[in-house]
């Protein structure tokens, strides 16, 4: 529910003396162009900011540090078009679904590595904002740059450089709900090589009453090296290992003392480049992601024998690997041209134990799944200017998948700077997703993979105004988007044998996206940012129901998110900040009974407040000291996430950090 007028009076106060972290933009290191501490890579290739056609946002690892996000998800749910969905405490499953599109319509990068699951899928639960440079998000279709599986978006999550003289720093974190943080990293380097190194353990009990326990460890690292002035190379790994325990069932009703999922994730990339004269340069890259996911379900007391599933175990082993050799080339001043082919490697192995009894004995169904499958592709594209303010790109791809075929995409945009400091832009594209590994290849009592499966497929389009004014300190945006997607696979049980699963249905998602951004004063930054969401099932396939209703709303969307939030710095030393999310009613599925119905949870809204205090400054061999205090859900709102699964209430976290 929205709080009361009397604690959104007060928060008119709290931002009175806050502001809110000034927007960055940025993408991996070998594809950026610095400029005036802005980075951007949404073309692949380097381009300054008013070159890029497509609605992006940054937060910037500073931003993180300060405000004491600790998990990418929370730090998302800040931007424009993205609704986040967390069922439970900490490590439960997260959701995130950009522009209306399925949460396995974003593509998710770890320093350009790949790490979504075959078919789109990710659970955003593990991956902390440990040691992070910054976070881009890509609003729109983006498979003519990214492949499959990049039908509304790209987020991508890149380390932290160590570019500078050498750093030491350690800390630790307590709060509400038996929260704990203990963290280190190292990090220095200069034009030649730099490293930064970083290890962290978390934990929390949980706010359910019984077994919903979280921990996870995390390490990164990162290394760059000039060979020489036409040489580079950057190396940069993350691993997490998590496991939560949770007590709900699928309706919300915590029902188990004992069950608990694992998450183990390593990532690696590499990235070498060479250049091969003044208008050309090479560049080839290497990904790897290994991930190990489980879940466990013992029986709760000796007693425990009745009922479907009483004894659950599942195991699966992902793997994706791939290489990208692209060459770039600018044949004028004004063009700039990509020109790439890569080739990935899918994997999935997995084994699940069930045992149930229904009153004339136990019975024992075990499975065991493998497949796999390649993709080879080649990419183009073209940056041009031809006239002072005007960019033009367009781009094409073709990908050929060993499992579901051949596969076009292509995108084009445009945008125009006036000398009145106004920007527009529009872009056009289509994109794809494939299917699960399930969909295709599942071979159990109601589970039959379909080999003839078609990639789900969107058309999208775009237009946007930015408008900048008072020497820079106000930017206004605007942005209308339309997606439609078609061939989405849905389940459908026909006959013993025959194939679960068909290209049925469609939908349509479009919004508008506005976004501020003003410093009144030279301490002062005021952000706010309002999407107002409409999606609708525009084919049901194989029938209507409460999940897929001609007509209505796809679940859990928000018509409506917003966000307005400050920081202000206090003597240099001190950064005080608060922020109000708003999120509006949307339709989600009971599961509590049979068959599910469709209901509307209401809206809310969540008031965070942060202070960040630099106690002592690093001089010397003296080290510095600084300390944090963050408080979420200020007002305790209690709210729904999903039907059954309420929200986190009021969180208080302090702790202390230590610099050499």
């Amino acid at each position: 529910m929205i709080p009361s007028a009397t604690p959104l009076a007060r928060l008119v106060v709290v931002l009175a003396a806050a502001s809110a972290p000034a927007l960055a933009s940025a993408q991996e290191a070998r594809d950026t162009l610095r400029l005036e501490e802005v980075t951007v890579t949404a073309n692949r290739q380097p381009s300054e900011p008013r070159a890029v056609v497509a609605s992006q946002t940054v937060i910037t690892g500073r931003e993180l540090r300060e405000r004491g996000i600790l998990f990418v998800h929370d730090a998302l749910r800040d931007v424009a078009g993205v609704a986040v969905v967390q069922t439970g405490s900490y490590g439960a499953v997260t959701s995130l679904f950009l522009r209306g599109g399925e949460s396995d319509y974003t593509k998710v990068l770890v320093d350009g590595v790949p790490v979504n699951r075959p078919g789109g899928s990710y659970d955003w639960a593990a991956l902390s904002t440990d040691n992070i440079e910054r976070i881009e998000v890509l609003r729109g279709p983006a498979s003519v740059l990214y492949g499959a599986d990049a039908m509304s978006g790209v987020v991508h999550v890149i380390t932290r450089d160590g570019a500078g003289a050498p750093r030491l720093e350690g800390g630790a974190q307590g709060g509400t709900f038996g929260q704990y943080l203990v963290d280190g990293a190292a990090r220095s380097g200069g034009e030649r090589a730099a490293f930064s190194v970083s290890a962290s353990g978390f934990g929390s009990d949980g706010f359910l009453p019984f077994n919903n326990a979280y921990r996870s460890t995390v390490a990164t690292g990162r290394a760059r090296l000039q060979a020489d002035d036409r040489t580079d190379a950057t190396v940069s790994l993350r691993y997490t290992d998590a496991r939560a325990a949770f007590p709900t069932d699928g309706s919300g009703v915590a029902v188990d003392s004992n069950q608990y999922t694992t998450d183990r994730q390593f990532t690696l990339g590499v990235d070498v480049g060479r250049r091969l004269g003044a208008r050309l340069d090479l560049r080839g890259v290497l990904t790897v992601n290994e991930g190990d996911f489980g879940f466990d379900n013992r029986p709760d007391s000796p007693g425990d024998t009745l009922g479907f599933g009483y004894d659950t175990q599942s195991s699966a082993s992902v793997t994706r690997r791939g290489a990208d050799v692209r060459l770039g080339w600018q044949p004028a001043p004004a063009v700039k041209v990509s020109v790439g082919a890569l080739t990935e490697f899918e994997r999935q192995r997995q084994q699940d134990r069930t045992l149930s009894d229904f009153g004339f004995g136990p019975s024992l169904e075990a499975t065991t799944f493998e497949a796999e499958r390649r993709t080879r592709a080649g990419y183009a594209q073209a940056l041009l200017q031809p006239a002072p303010g005007l960019v033009l790109t367009v781009g094409g791809r073709v990908d050929d998948n060993s499992a579901f075929g051949t596969f076009w995409t292509a995108r084009a945009g445009a945008a125009w700077e006036f000398a009145t400091a106004t920007r527009v832009r529009a872009s056009v594209g289509n994109a794809f997703k494939a299917p699960t590994f399930a969909e295709q290849f599942a071979n159990t009592a109601f589970e039959v993979g379909n080999p003839a499966l078609r990639p789900e497929r969107s058309v999208s389009w775009e237009v946007g105004v930015e408008q900048r004014g008072w020497d820079g300190r106000l930017v206004l945006g605007a942005a209308w988007f339309d997606q439609r997607f078609d061939d989405v696979i849905q389940y459908r049980y026909e006959a013993p044998g025959a194939p679960t699963y068909a290209n049925l249905a469609g939908a349509s998602a479009r919004g508008l996206e506005l976004t501020a951004s003003l410093a009144p004063l030279p301490r002062l930054v005021l952000t706010g940012q309002y999407t107002r969401l409409l999606t609708e099932v525009t084919d049901t396939g194989a029938a209507s129901s409460a999940l897929v209703a001609l007509g209505e709303p796809l679940l859990r969307r928000p018509g409506y998110t917003a966000r307005v939030g400050g920081r202000y710095r206090l003597l240099d030393r001190v950064t005080v900040g608060s922020s109000v999310n708003v999120v509006g009613a949307r339709d989600d599925a009971d599961f509590s009974a049979f068959p599910a119905a469709r209901v509307t949870l209401d809206a809310y809204a969540l008031v965070d407040a942060t202070v960040d205090a630099e106690l002592v400054r690093p001089a010397g061999g003296r080290p510095g000291v600084a300390a944090l205090l963050r408080v979420d859900n200020l007002f305790d709102a209690a709210y729904l996430s999903a039907v059954g699964f309420a929200g986190r209430g009021r969180t208080v976290v302090a702790g202390g950090r230590v610099r050499w």
